[in-house]
């Protein structure tokens, strides 16, 4: 059961820890509820309303959405230069240079964790430490505990690319021309996660004791360090906030850099002849064909910890790319012929049939085909009919095929414990993977009853077969829970945790397949107008498209209806959108400026809920919907000076979401609102200066 309230907690974590359970006799009973509140001080845990096993109302649980990133550092340049020389009507020779970068530096993923501490932690406060001499049957107790000040890291993201494209093109003969090019590029994206935490390392500084070579005097040690006295342990204390500064020693003994960094190299050849093969009383029959060839290489590489697995397991939180090296080859014939069927005859202006096919052959996938086949219909000068009919396909690219692994975080509800906890999942490829297979059909009309006036609808109807896609953490462990024993060997779990069985998941491994099926069919508007204002022009634009179905249809047939719902089930790809969705654009424009208002149009939808804390009769068969937004934005442009014949120098600046409109909250699939959707940043203000020349 959701329910929709502020302020939600967790209810199994304090930020300087709090005891959940204890192993002994009456335990949990005597220890549970103690909070740890630093300087050796405890305190009761406030529990807060609406209280279950792993979140609350309030109270003095973590607040983990008041611990997320609402804005990160980020830059970015790029340059493009391009050339062309004509040394006869049957050779050009001509060359394209581009160079882009960023940088990006971001914090982590906040967590939480359920530690045990043993009895003879020496670093148990004082009040604990009471308690558990009375009672000797107690060995341990878990304590969760926020790992957000020691522990959260730190990304450090830098990117960059660039490519070259050179090659000649020229007249062959009559109306026959032909274009030849080859390109090259390259391209890097190292990250390093920051101060990622090395469990192992951590877990030793955790079980800290007296020292037992110095009796009579409190000194903390390692447990470990007692059989190993070289193993650069160092204690670490979890009792309570860590302030900054405070044992600095110890947390860098058990943090450290987890690389991934990230090559890619693309050669591409290209050759493509055009021209008209013959005559028909409507016109000439025009054709364009080639053939494409291109290869791309992928390398990852990463530091040694990160690629090690010590006794199978991950030595970070997070990171541990194992370094893999994957290519793909890739050759193409392709051609296309525009028949002229009929053309200036009272019933038909102009109309044309199209058709085109193309051979891929994927060295790592196999062969594929596909073609469409169109026809344009203009009736008259004001009123124009279309129809496609195609089959289409995406490849896998080869982070899908060959990833080796990475391991991230993610939160899930394990419903075989009814415990709600962060797993470590690592994300792999899949070299068995083969390309998506779409059939799409559109038809529409284009209405334009005078020259500054045009408006389009088009129908479309798309059905993809073998979509790629990844199950989520949450999706493999409720899959596994309802009994899919297939699904279950992608989980790794201890078999007790506190003395509970089964035990948490402490492994998942994420991989794409074939497995999905996408069906989807709407309706797109398009309306354009302009005419002379003063000494300018003034156009409106207005887009729209209405999705009567979305439909995600997964293992075993199961369907997920995603239109006219605000659900996120997957992290990348197909997600939950309104039925409406439009925008509106006003411009008004001279030689000396332009100024546009925009606004942007979001409808509702279906929110996946039980019911509201504040509406509790409400049934919980009842839907409850997220509002539709309406959001305006200001941009502009004007020029400073000219540069030369025709290039300027020229100030630009734009306001989005000018009145700083709030997104619908739902909360669902774990997040506030649907990013994909909704403006999660309010206003914003971008201003710079463009020179063209």
């Amino acid at each position: 059961m959701y329910i929709l309230v502020p302020d939600a907690r967790v209810s199994n974590a304090a930020y300087g820890g709090v005891i959940n359970s204890a192993v002994g006799p009456n335990g949990t009973a005597l220890l549970r509820g103690i909070q740890f509140l630093g300087n050796g001080q405890t305190g009761p845990f406030d529990y807060g309303t609406l209280t279950t096993a792993t979140s609350q109302q309030g109270g003095s649980g973590v607040n983990n959405t008041n611990d997320l990133v609402l804005e990160q550092p980020y830059e970015r340049w790029a340059v493009l230069a391009k050339a062309e020389y004509e040394l006869s009507d049957s050779f050009t020779l001509y060359g394209r240079g581009s160079y882009a970068g960023s940088k990006m530096i971001g914090d982590s993923i906040i967590g939480n964790d359920q530690i045990t501490i043993r009895s003879e932690n020496v670093f148990i406060p004082t009040p604990v430490r009471a308690i558990l001499n009375a009672n000797p049957g107690i060995t341990s107790f878990v304590m969760g505990r926020s790992l957000n000040d020691y522990a959260r890291g730190y990304f450090d993201q830098d990117v960059w690319s660039w490519q070259a494209v050179g090659g000649v093109k020229g007249n062959i003969i009559g109306s026959w021309n032909y274009d030849f090019a080859l390109t090259y590029g390259k391209s890097r994206n190292k990250t390093v996660f920051m101060d990622s935490r090395n469990t192992q390392a951590w877990l030793r500084a955790v079980d800290a004791v007296d020292n037992p070579a110095t009796p009579g005097v409190v000194d903390p040690i390692c447990r470990s360090t007692i059989t190993n006295p070289g193993n650069g342990c160092i204690p670490l204390n979890l009792f309570g906030v860590i302030q900054p500064g405070e044992q600095a020693a110890a947390i860098a003994s058990i943090l450290g850099p987890s690389v991934r960094d990230w090559h890619q190299t693309q050669t591409t050849l290209d050759f493509l002849v055009r021209g008209d093969v013959i005559n028909l009383p409507a016109g000439a029959v025009a054709f364009a064909g080639g053939i494409h060839w291109r290869k791309f290489i992928s390398e990852t590489t990463s530091d040694p910890i990160s690629a090690s697995r010590p006794n199978g397991s991950t030595v970070y939180r997070v990171g541990n790319t194992i370094p893999f090296r994957g290519t793909q080859d890739v050759v193409e014939a392709f051609g296309e012929v525009l028949i002229p069927v009929l053309a200036d005859l009272p019933f038909a202006k102009q109309l044309d049939l199209s058709l085109a096919g193309r051979i891929t052959d994927y060295k790592t996938s196999g062969q594929v085909e596909t073609w469409k086949v169109g026809v344009n219909y203009a009736v008259t000068d004001a009123l124009r009919l279309r129809a496609t009919r195609s089959r289409d396909i995406r490849a896998p690219n080869i982070q899908e095929m060959f990833a080796a692994g990475q391991t991230l975080i993610y939160g899930i509800n394990d419903a075989a414990r009814n415990e709600s906890y962060t797993v470590s999942a690592t994300q792999g490829g899949n070299p068995y993977l083969k390309p998506e297979k779409a059939d799409t059909f559109t038809a529409g009309m284009v209405l334009s009853p005078i020259s500054q006036l045009r408006f389009s609808v088009d129908y479309y109807n798309i059905e993809i077969e073998g979509a790629i896609a990844a199950l989520t953490a949450q999706q493999i462990a409720t899959l596994c829970f309802n009994g899919d024993q297939a699904i279950c060997q992608l989980i790794t779990r201890e078999p007790v945790t506190d003395g509970i069985s089964p035990g948490r998941i402490t492994g998942m491994r994420l991989a794409p397949a074939n497995f999905q099926s996408i069906k989807t069919k709407g309706v797109d508007f398009e309306a354009a107008y302009n005419f002379p204002l003063w000494n300018g022009t003034f156009d409106i634009r207005v887009l729209a498209t209405y999705v009567k179905q979305l439909d995600l249809i997964g293992i075993a047939g199961s369907t997920t209806k995603l239109a006219g719902n605000m659900a996120q089930p997957l992290i990348d790809g197909v997600n939950g959108t309104p039925h409406w969705r439009g925008q509106a654009v006003l411009g008004y424009s001279t030689d000396a400026f332009r100024a546009n208002v925009t606004g942007r149009y979001v409808g509702g939808g279906v929110v996946t809920r039980d019911f509201i804390a504040s509406k509790p009769d409400v049934p919980i068969t009842d839907p409850i919907n997220a509002k539709n937004r309406l959001y305006i934005d200001l941009s502009g442009e004007v020029g400073l000076f000219s540069v030369g014949a025709e290039g300027k120098v020229s100030l630009y600046g734009a306001i989005q979401n000018l009145f700083n409109t709030d997104p619908p909250v739902t909360g669902y699939d774990g997040y506030g609102a649907p990013r994909q959707l909704f403006d999660l940043i309010g206003r914003q203000y971008n201003i710079g200066v463009r020179v063209t020349l």
